[in-house]
């Protein structure tokens, strides 16, 4: 079975050549412009015989791009799970140090020691002055609700429907 890069890059070249008016298969040139529909005919039609291929090559890919998803899923809890028992070891020692008035240990390897930093606790938020409050405001265009009015027959200045051709394989 042909390769996903195989199919594409073969149709694309063919394509490049026949906008300069070449043959791909023969390296005949033509300025006439029913020879060059043939030749697009042609080509059109190779496509078309060769279409199953191009399905098999894409459900392939995406059968490929699904289990990656699912790997990269698989590794993230992989990650999340060790992150955690990292933590609760860290929390361990840290805890085994405090009850034993240990500030620092040194090891070949590294320090392990306790640092200060100071950080802000809030404790009531109710309490808290206003002065202090930063008001975020975040803009977004609801391109949903323009295509609602716009069905419904509404103007929306800076905006239209527009109707897409997407390609379905499979």
């Amino acid at each position: 079975m042909a390769k996903f890069y195989d199919v594409v890059n073969d149709y694309i070249e063919r394509m490049e050549y026949l906008e300069q008016g070449i043959n791909a298969e023969t390296g005949e040139m033509s300025d006439d412009g029913t020879q060059l529909a043939i030749w697009t005919a042609e080509l059109t039609q190779d496509l078309k015989d060769k279409s199953a291929n191009v399905i098999a090559v894409v459900r392939n890919q995406e059968l490929t791009i699904e289990a990656l998803d699912n790997e990269i899923e698989r590794l993230k809890a992989m990650k999340d799970s060790i992150k955690k028992k990292l933590d609760k070891f860290k929390t361990y020692i840290k805890s085994s140090m405090l009850v034993n008035n240990i500030e620092k240990i040194e090891t070949p390897l590294g320090n392990i020691k306790f640092t200060k930093s100071t950080s802000v606790e809030i404790y009531d938020e109710s309490l808290i002055d206003k002065k202090f409050i930063e008001v975020l405001a975040n803009e977004k265009i609801s391109k949903e609700k323009i295509k609602a009015a716009l069905k419904a027959g509404e103007e929306v200045q800076g905006a239209r429907l527009v109707e897409n051709k997407n390609l379905k394989i499979g």
